[in-house]
């Protein structure tokens, strides 16, 4: 789902990067890719239960729970500014 960009929803990026690339690709939201970042080189260095807020066009959340990245049913985890188009 691409709030942002509604022409990239149902696109397969990650296939086609992975084909021009020929490398392991991973496509991800802003605020999981976030959390992510931050438990690697950021503030959450030191904790495996993070929680990352974005506020910007499209509020979201990023959550990482005992070092995971959680998504939630259906991937829908702190979808906060798609939570109209979630019904």
């Amino acid at each position: 789902l691409g709030t942002a960009l509604p022409g990239w929803t149902g696109l397969p990026l990650g296939d086609r990067l992975r084909r021009s690339f020929r490398c392991p690709v991973l496509v991800e939201n802003d605020a999981n890719a976030a959390v992510v970042a931050e438990h690697w080189k950021g503030a959450g260095i030191d904790s495996d239960d993070l929680v990352f807020v974005l506020a910007g066009l499209s509020p979201g959340a990023g959550s990482l729970i005992s070092g995971r990245l959680h998504r939630g049913y259906g991937g829908a985890a702190g979808e906060i500014g798609a939570l109209h188009l979630l019904g």
